[in-house]
């Protein structure tokens, strides 16, 4: 259940504000400007940083980031900020989706067990970013306190076909870095079926681990996507591990990643990974032989060469 919920009148097909991915609200394109109630809930909580390590986050709705929250323009928006009374510290909240002082931080200071209320117009569409301006604000945000608010324009959202997320390897690693280019190459070259559109792309270093972590946090912002492309095959398990654990169906959404490792075949055959690039290493190996060989001899050596593989290396998803 989230913590973040609109209540009050019955408007936009939907509700306000969640932090699951499986309820994010739906708002009707076209419809008129109204009132909605936002409650959102400070929570400090111990939750696991890393396997077997535990930390005290301060928390919007119980997750880092906090609740996504999605309004129209022209609503009206009547927020209520409740500071749990197992809290230790005041907090507040800065929307920047907010036209006035402070985002609404100077009307929002709740003092454990309490609750404040504002209300203000949602007058300019766009995604902002949201978080707590209680000093010392840096403390505040590094413990949790941050999330983003979405304001769509009257009309709704652009349509797109596909909506991705791209795990990168090391930033210094230069297999990381094509990777990702040839991703983008691809799709603006049109050679895709559908149009695809990338949230957000990150690194998490080609471990599995940081990938888990990486997609645990996409998977509480309450964005939609429908799949996820890693620069190997770790990353893309870890993501899957992620996705598993907060309860998606892996029949509805899409992973590929790099490699034909054996988990990653394995993943495939339990049908979760959908796609893995099969990488012949003792032909590559080979053919570099080859080259240097030909070079010695004073031999023309073409600028790229085709890696040849049998068909019963080849793995792909049905």
């Amino acid at each position: 259940m989230a913590a973040a919920t609109l209540v009050g009148e019955a408007i936009h097909d939907g509700t306000g504000a969640w932090s699951s991915n499986d309820h994010i609200p739906f708002l009707t394109p076209g419809s008129a400007p109204a009132k909605v109630i936002v409650e959102l809930d400070v929570i400090e909580k111990e939750m696991e940083i890393s396997e077997g390590v535990t930390y005290t986050f301060w928390t919007f709705g119980g997750t880092v980031p906090g609740s996504f929250i999605r309004v129209r323009q022209g609503d009206t928006v009547e927020f209520h900020l409740n500071n749990h009374p197992d809290s230790k510290m005041p907090h507040n909240i800065d929307l920047h989706g907010v036209t006035g002082p402070g985002g609404g931080a100077a009307s929002s200071f709740t003092a454990p067990g309490h609750s404040s209320q504002f209300t203000f117009k949602a007058l300019n569409a766009g995604l902002y970013v949201y978080h707590c301006a209680t000093a010392p604000v840096g403390m505040h945000v590094a413990n949790g306190m941050y999330g983003l608010i979405l304001v769509e324009p009257p009309e709704g959202l652009p349509k797109v076909d596909r909506e991705f997320y791209v795990m990168q390897g090391e930033l210094s690693n230069q297999a990381a870095v094509q990777r990702t280019a040839d991703i983008h190459d691809v799709m603006a070259a049109g050679k895709c079926a559908v149009e695809l559109t990338i949230i957000d792309e990150q690194t998490a270093n080609w471990s599995r681990d940081e990938a888990q972590s990486l997609m645990t946090n996409w998977l509480s912002t309450g964005t939609a996507f429908d799949g996820v492309i890693a620069n190997n095959d770790e990353m893309a398990i870890g993501a899957i591990q992620a996705m598993k654990a907060a309860g998606l169906d892996m029949k509805t959404v899409v992973v590929g990643g790099v490699d034909a490792t054996q988990d990653a075949l394995a993943s495939m055959q339990a049908g979760e990974l959908d796609i893995t690039v099969f990488q012949n290493a003792a032909a590559q190996g080979g053919g570099a032989l080859d080259a240097a060989v030909k070079l010695s001899k004073g031999d023309f050596v073409g600028r790229d060469a085709l890696i040849r593989r049998k068909d019963e290396e080849t793995h792909a998803g049905e």
